[in-house]
């Protein structure tokens, strides 16, 4: 239900004709997702500290899960076109690919950080929405 909740905004937004006024709609976007993170970061580590980690095994890596998930990686076509279009209305073009290289190196550890201490502490018992794995208190509402 709150996915069409989410279609009303999304419309409303797609109206927006030049990345640039998109850019600034997206910025408390951001803000917000990356301090959700932070939040969860430290929920899992309280959970690690205090001893309350999943009792299932731990698998560093699993064969099986890598096909699966390599429709994820089909995204990447589409954003280069994305990436294009931004670059032409950037202000700086030259820098652009640096600023783009050094953005997606930081975006790939950050997730990699986060998912790591959040398999650490639910394992297998991590639900495919993270979110719906946090215990239900004020906290976990805000994310």
């Amino acid at each position: 239900m709150y996915l069409l909740i989410l279609t009303v905004p999304a419309l409303i937004i797609s109206q927006v004709r030049t990345y640039t006024y998109l850019s600034k709609l997206s910025i408390p976007g951001i803000i917000i997702a990356f301090s959700c993170m932070i939040i969860i970061v430290i929920l899992c580590s309280m959970k690690a500290i205090n001893h309350e980690i999943s009792e299932t095994e731990f698998k560093l890596f699993n064969w099986n899960s890598v096909f699966g998930y390599i429709g994820v990686a089909m995204y990447t076509f589409d954003a280069n076109v994305i990436v294009l279009n931004i670059k032409s209305e950037a202000i700086n073009a030259q820098r652009y690919m640096s600023i783009f290289y050094h953005a997606t190196i930081f975006s790939i550890c950050l997730f990699m950080v986060f998912t790591s201490i959040c398999y650490y502490t639910y394992r297998e018992e991590a639900k495919d929405i993270f979110t719906m794995t946090l215990p239900m208190n004020a906290i976990s509402n805000v994310v």
